[in-house]
């Protein structure tokens, strides 16, 4: 990660693994549309830097989401669209004693089938944080805000496994690096009750 400063000579950049989300996800029912339970938590695995202008890899604290998600296939129309509505409880950063303020997770997306192992999907992202505390004291400066919109391509490696590629572009937002961020993803589906035919 780097910001683009043309007052610097070398402008502040990082790079490493950052923290690691981790995500289970529960089907409730799957007609008249799909209704999932996701939940997630965010470990601090990437590292933490206080330094003035710099993006960190890590953000130093644990996050716990829970998103309630609903998606519906128009099949025979190779197509399909979802939206998910979440809550994001974020945990003080005991080093600097921030409070990043907890945050409401909104994502729709639609998507196509041009080929039965390729899909295309438009996915618009939003973020929208509540006031932060610094220190004890409520610090509205912390909150936090974003809209990306996404163009995403995904191709099925086999079975459930797949491999995703995804342009983010922010759109408008408020103490998030703007820019487009390129991200990659494999996915697979596992299920621990599938020997007991549930």
């Amino acid at each position: 990660q780097s910001f683009d400063d043309d007052t610097r000579v070398d402008p502040p950049s990082e790079s490493g693994f950052s923290d690691l989300r981790v995500h289970a996800r529960w089907r409730l029912f799957a007609r008249p549309f799909l209704l999932t339970l996701k939940t997630g938590v965010k470990i601090p695995t990437g590292e933490f830097k206080n330094e003035d202008g710099l993006i960190p890899m890590g953000e130093g604290q644990w996050d716990y989401d829970i998103v309630v998600q609903a998606g519906r296939s128009f099949w025979p129309l190779p197509a399909y669209a979802n939206v998910d509505i979440g809550y994001r409880v974020r945990t003080e950063n005991e080093e600097i004693l921030r409070d990043p303020g907890d945050e409401w997770l909104v994502n729709a997306e639609v998507g196509y089938n041009p080929l039965p192992s390729v899909l295309l999907a438009l996915k618009l992202e939003g973020l929208y944080g509540k006031a932060g505390s610094s220190f004890g004291f409520r610090d509205e400066s912390l909150t936090k805000r974003i809209t990306y919109l996404a163009p995403s391509v995904s191709y099925r490696l086999g079975g459930d496994t797949a491999i995703e590629a995804a342009l983010r572009i922010s759109v408008g937002g408020r103490n998030f690096p703007a820019g487009h961020q390129l991200t990659i993803g494999l996915s697979t589906t596992i299920d621990p009750f599938s020997h007991l035919g549930l």
